[in-house]
């Protein structure tokens, strides 16, 4: 402005700045003040959806439950009805995919919404799980108009912070503070003036998570605690493979989670659940004669099977063409003889099939063709006892013991001119195994052992108290283990290992188990600064229903061999290797029970088979079982319960190390072998150039070529 002086623009600016600024704090003040509360708009639903849960349910959550009722969701609601009224400890298995969590999410508002339950805990199998939980509870809060009109004392409140947590701290009622939280693990309901519902709490956690201590301080003074606990399928199919883990979640159960609540009022519990395998955490909880006080119950897709088994044979037959061509010839082959194919069969749930099928029969046959041993765990809940099979694949710890090679320990057979390292990590030890190959596969473990040594012959894992960090002087595990690569690296490829003929010869490569996430990153920085060719490896178990490894094309990043992949890692400057672990084990038991003297056979070093008895104990710590899905038959290991495998994982390894290096069985026609690979430098180059250009080669710094399996692995 012309004529004004300096000092008086300096004024007027500062004038105008805090008149914008009055105004802003006015009208986000008169926006936090969110009065008046709208009323109840239909009174009479509201009062039934308090005592009704099956009505609350079909009102609040139609979008879910649209389809009728079966016999199972009515017996679920019933059940979650006693629970949330009267407490006490309910299990209840449904199909996979039958609708279970999210009945429990909605058995979560209503135990708030009915006034029985004031503070309720949503427990997942592991974090992601659980917040996905209560993603689902805070969506149906702002979004469902159904609660709003009758339940606004809750809702309104919770509407108006349009999903910003930040919203909550001015947030007001005629300048009475709605005290709300809106976190990705909490939600706590509005305090409004003569609401039931002030500072109740929704609050997730998984069992891999912190669950002690959990309470919250109403307004006035009242300190809360969990009084109720919905366990949603609290196990992973990981967890359900290892006994370990199993006991270990069930151990927080009883011991953390069911003693959340306040002492003068004891917790009341759901757990919708699905079995996986025999004995897992799941069974044990339905079990009434082991867990009476879970009163467990169990429910099925196929109530009954259909009588005549021989015409869905050929039904069977037309789905793997349909499959395979493209074709819809088994809906047509279904309709033409339904009646015939009905008769016997029934379903717990009449209206559950998918588009492109015509009945819940169908549907449940489908999936029954797909894998028989997936659908009847998942769907029928009665898992395949696996370890009780009498067709199961077994390594005898008897006929192992006789194949001895009668060398010392370290010498080399004089038939072998490779030799294979394997390290397998864990938190306190390092177990190793080295083996010599022929190229043929003909070969011999010459030596075996552990990092730090151990005084026992024999031991368990579990057992160890000197582990990593008691031998070193590092303060972190990660350094603890790098200290331990080092250690193993003077002792096992700093060396010269001797043949029968005097012949001095050198590992020729080392592979890192990287599956354990702490030992990734150290695994990589090691093989990337050693000067001994090392890869991190991580074994992914192929099942019959998941792709083959390596079906898909290659590119000139990758190297493929035999059921593995030698692929880049950008961010950590090496390459690692993807292998199939039920194919390896497969293998390498074929080589423990091939006749000695023919190509492929393998012996333990020494004459005394004594002082293998640990080590054959590793060996024999898994059965195979044939299983039959997408058209292929694969042998799957299972680790039996209480047992260490840690030396056959790397007895295994050393098989894929041997392959890499182009051993191969005369039958096999399979060559393995390191090929043209472009140097890492090469590649890197390549990458650069490629998202300078905006090429897809490279996504999140890891190619994302390949089956996504072994993408994830490594991510």
């Amino acid at each position: 402005m012309r004529g004004v002086k300096t000092e008086n623009r300096a004024e007027l600016y500062n004038k105008n700045k805090e008149m914008i600024s009055r105004i802003h704090r006015e009208t986000t003040k008169s926006g936090q003040n969110i009065a008046p509360i709208p009323p109840v708009r239909y009174p009479e639903h509201r009062e039934r959806a308090k005592r009704d849960f099956k009505f609350f349910s079909k009102r609040y959550f139609r979008g879910a439950f649209y389809l009728p009722w079966s016999k199972d969701h009515l017996g679920m609601i019933d059940i979650i009805e006693e629970s949330v009224q009267y407490g006490g400890l309910f299990a209840y298995a449904m199909p996979r995919g039958g609708g279970k969590t999210t009945l429990a999410q909605a058995g979560a508002v209503w135990s708030i919404l009915s006034g029985y339950r004031s503070f309720i805990c949503l427990i997942g199998a592991n974090d992601r799980n659980a917040k996905s939980l209560l993603e689902g509870i805070k969506h149906e809060l702002r979004y469902n108009d159904l609660l709003l009109d009758d339940f606004p004392e809750v809702v309104y409140p919770l509407r108006r912070l349009g999903g910003q947590a930040k919203a909550s701290v001015g947030q007001h009622i005629d300048n009475k503070n709605t005290n709300i939280v809106w976190t990705v693990d909490r939600v706590i309901f509005p305090t409004v003036k003569e609401s039931i519902y002030s500072g109740c709490v929704i609050d997730v956690t998984s069992l891999e998570g912190s669950i002690r201590g959990k309470n919250h301080h109403r307004e006035g003074g009242e300190i809360i605690r969990p009084d109720f606990c919905i366990l949603d399928d609290p196990q992973t199919r990981q967890s359900a493979y290892s006994v370990t883990e199993t006991q270990k979640r069930l151990d927080i159960i009883f011991g953390d989670v069911l003693h959340m609540g306040d002492a003068r009022k004891q917790i009341a519990s759901l757990c919708p659940c699905t079995k996986i395998l025999p004995n897992d955490l799941a069974c044990q909880l339905l079990d009434r004669d082991e867990h009476p006080e879970w009163r467990g119950q169990c429910s099925k897709m196929m109530v009954s099977f259909p009588k005549d088994m021989k015409i869905w044979e050929e039904y069977k037959g037309l789905l793997k063409k349909d499959n395979l061509e493209g074709t819809r010839e088994t809906t047509a082959f279904y309709l033409e003889n339904r009646e015939k194919m009905d008769k016997g069969a029934e379903v717990s749930w009449i209206g559950r099939y998918s588009r492109g099928e015509i009945s819940a029969v169908q549907h449940a046959m489908n999936l029954f063709f797909r894998d028989k041993t997936s659908f009847l765990a998942e769907c029928q809940n009665e898992p395949i006892s696996r370890m009780d099979d009498e067709n199961a694949i077994q390594p005898t710890a008897k006929n192992i013991a006789l194949r001895l090679s009668k060398l010392e320990r370290t010498l080399i057979p004089v038939e072998c001119n490779k030799i294979v390292v394997f390290i397998d990590v864990h938190k306190k030890l390092l177990y190793y195994v080295v083996s010599a190959f022929g190229d043929n596969f003909t070969g011999s473990v010459v030596d075996y052992g552990v990092y730090p040594p151990q005084k026992g012959r024999i031991f368990l894992m579990r057992d160890i108290r000197e582990g990593l960090m008691s031998v070193s002087k590092e303060k972190s595990l990660e350094a603890a283990i790098y200290s331990g690569f080092e250690k193993l690296e003077e002792n096992l490829l700093n060396r010269s290992w001797i043949r029968q003929d005097g012949m001095p010869l050198n590992v020729d490569i080392c592979l890192i188990d990287a599956h354990w996430d702490q030992a990734s990153d150290v695994a990589a920085r090691f093989a990337r600064l050693s000067n001994h060719t090392i890869y991190p490896s991580h074994g992914l178990s192929i099942r019959a229903i998941h792709s083959a490894l390596g079906g898909n094309k290659s590119s000139k990043f990758e190297r493929r061999g035999l059921n593995w992949i030698i692929r880049p890692n950008i961010e950590q400057g090496i390459r690692y290797i993807v292998y199939d672990t039920n194919f390896w084990k497969s293998f390498a038991h074929g080589r423990l029970t091939c006749s000695l003297g023919s190509p492929g056979a393998f012996t333990l070093f020494g004459n005394d088979p004594d002082i293998h008895g640990m080590f054959i104990d590793h060996l024999c710590s898994e059965k195979g079982f044939l299983t039959e899905g997408r058209d292929r038959t694969v042998t799957e290991w299972i680790l039996k319960p209480g047992l260490d495998n840690h030396w056959l994982d790397g007895f295994v390894g050393t098989m894929v190390g041997a392959s890499i290096l182009g051993v191969k069985l005369p039958t096999s026609g399979t060559e393995g072998g390191l090929g043209n690979i472009i140097s890492l430098k090469e590649l890197q180059k390549e990458v650069r150039n490629a998202t300078q250009h905006n090429n897809p080669l490279q996504r999140s710094g890891r190619f994302s070529r390949g089956v996504s399996m072994v993408d994830s692995a490594f991510r």
